[in-house]
């Protein structure tokens, strides 16, 4: 019986430094951020953000998110879920529109047809 090892999905974005330098961030695709970290950070958002970061990036994506300017983290949070193409939520953690918000929903009646 052969035995299938997942990798994690990488991606790469862009940042600006405070020395002025843009560096490549390379990250854990947000698509997998365990519903765990949200769950149990959901009431502080802060909270939220640095758990996201410390479980999307190693070691190196750390060091590189250290010499982030502070007013950007959380544009550095967005870009890294719109780069693994998910939405995490409203949270400040996250993008400030959830994509199943931004559409009205229809209404339904109280009886389906089949009754």
């Amino acid at each position: 019986m052969s035995e299938t090892t997942f990798e994690i999905p990488r991606h790469e974005i862009e940042v600006e430094c405070v020395d002025g330098e843009t560096r490549t961030l390379t990250f854990n695709s947000m698509t997998l951020l365990p519903a765990g970290i949200l769950r149990k950070t959901r009431h502080d958002e802060q909270e939220q953000m640095w758990q996201a970061f410390e479980w999307a990036l190693d070691s190196e994506g750390l060091a590189v998110l250290d010499l982030i300017p502070p007013h950007k983290l959380l544009d550095t949070l967005r870009d890294m879920q719109k780069a693994s193409e998910v939405d995490l939520g409203k949270s400040g953690a996250s993008s400030t529109s959830s994509s199943g918000t931004r559409k009205r929903s229809r209404p339904t009646s109280s009886r389906s047809a089949s009754d």
